[in-house]
């Protein structure tokens, strides 16, 4: 199943490393470093290192870490439930994954408890997590690691960047401005791909109601807001009906319908096809009122 029991935790989970440690070994793997030039050198024969994200969408879209050989962003699983990780990113991905060495970090460390024991009981067996998560790795290095972007927070500052999370610890920086102007911007805008990272608990997806990513412009522009997984929705699924009028109305029942079709076999996609017959019906509910 796709639930992780206690004692899993100890038999299957990850096996934990201190920010230090996760920085060191994330150091040795870019290429400016000793002992990365000296197993090239000698034709040493060393397992790829693959980072994994295992936080949601857009906590990733704002920031992450960057993989130490090419700058590449983690591994973002895209995953639109936790319970789903195994069942959509572990079944498909395992095998790809087994004779790699995976290190996986979330904002705390909490979900590296049960996504390392899901990948690991599928037979990947070097999972490494960080312990303590991005909190604890940014408040140690800052701006001087890895890590880039900003990093989501649950309370009421929503996301810091690594300077500002670091001076909690460390007084290096004693100016928000320029705190802010030593950020890089990792997040951008879903629909015109401009650098953004301001997240907001408004903006959210119509369909889904996630949260994302998109700029002022953007948002001025548009009718309602749709995520990346539901981009292709954009043109016929509106909570909002009442500014359509009978033509555009009849368009989305017919889009609604040839989108339908697309998801297929009907046993996976059950909930998606309700959701777009919901939709139907109620933009045959608008129709029948005017």
């Amino acid at each position: 199943g796709h639930t992780v029991h206690v004692n899993e935790l100890q038999s299957h989970s990850a096996t934990h490393l201190s920010p230090t440690q996760f920085h060191n070994i994330l150091q040795q793997h870019h290429p400016s470093s000793s002992s990365s030039r000296n197993k090239n050198n000698n034709g040493g024969e060393e397992k790829e290192l693959v980072l994994i994200d295992v936080r949601n969408t857009f906590e990733h879209a704002i920031g992450h870490f960057l993989h130490p050989t090419n700058n590449a962003p983690a591994i973002n699983p895209n995953t639109t439930t936790f319970s789903s990780f195994d069942s959509t990113f572990c079944a498909k991905n395992a095998s790809s994954l087994a004779n790699k060495t995976v290190l996986m970090y979330c904002t705390g460390g909490i979900r590296c408890e049960k996504a390392s024991v899901m990948l690991k009981r599928r037979g990947v067996q070097d999972v490494y997590q960080l312990s303590g998560g991005i909190h604890e790795y940014v408040q140690q290095f800052g701006d001087g690691g890895f890590f880039k972007g900003k990093n989501f927070v649950f309370d009421q500052r929503v996301a810091l960047s690594p300077s500002a999370s670091a001076t909690t610890t460390q007084q290096h920086i004693n100016n928000e401005e320029e705190s802010k102007t030593k950020n890089t911007i990792v997040g951008k805008c879903i629909e015109c791909s401009t650098p953004y990272d301001t997240i907001s608990g408004s903006i959210l997806c119509t369909v889904c109601r996630d949260l994302i990513l998109l700029c002022k412009s953007c948002q001025q522009s548009l009718l309602e807001y749709h995520c990346t997984r539901h981009s292709t929705w954009k043109h016929c699924y509106y909570t909002f009906l009442e500014s359509f009028d009978i033509q555009s109305l009849q368009q989305q029942y017919v889009a609604l319908q040839e989108l339908l079709q697309v998801y297929v076999p009907p046993k996976e996609h059950k909930n998606v096809r309700k959701t777009l017959r919901k939709q139907m019906n109620k933009v045959k509910v608008r129709l029948e009122q005017l």
